[in-house]
């Protein structure tokens, strides 16, 4: 794999979990911001709604980097008992159903939030939220996910590949 798309698709992955950090932050300033304003009698309006939206932007958006870190929770006591051939095969049999299942959720994702931008569906709620934005968060995790899986897998397939003149 060429050296600049290495480093562009580590900064994808870096941008990713930077805006998961973010929607985390936001979700405990959001917590913080409703309890005092109970402290002072006052109520924040769609606090709960705006914290759960960014409970989902910070899963999806999370994805990427931990499926590049590794870092996904993964069953591995089949493959760990195959023998090296045929754990290669699963490992490379999993991705591609993960990459599959995760292209669809894009796909679907995305038919979703243009609906929701075509027709300008609002949450309901006190505060109406275009529900466009956050779908997308659903959107660009998911669509991450699967350029990291694309990812892995190419990886898979080079690192197993005998060179030339070998």
């Amino acid at each position: 794999m060429g050296r600049a798309l290495r480093v562009t698709l580590d900064r994808l992955y870096a941008l990713s979990l930077v805006a998961s950090a973010i929607s985390l932050l936001a979700i405990a300033g959001l917590v913080l911001a409703g309890m005092v304003a109970r402290w002072f009698d006052m109520v924040l309006p769609s606090v709960d709604q705006l914290a759960g939206y960014c409970v989902a932007a910070s899963i999806f958006l999370g994805l990427p980097a931990a499926m590049q870190a590794n870092a996904h929770i993964r069953v591995t006591l089949f493959i760990d008992r195959a023998p090296p051939f045929l754990r290669q095969a699963l490992e490379f049999l999993v991705l591609v159903i993960g990459l599959i299942v995760m292209l669809l959720l894009s796909q679907y994702a995305a038919a979703m939030v243009m609906m929701s931008w075509r027709y300008h569906l609002v949450s309901s709620g006190l505060l109406p939220v275009p529900l466009w934005v956050p779908q997308s968060t659903l959107v660009a995790g998911s669509a991450m996910l699967s350029i990291a899986l694309l990812d892995r897998l190419f990886s898979l397939l080079v690192a197993h590949v005998p060179k030339s003149g070998s």
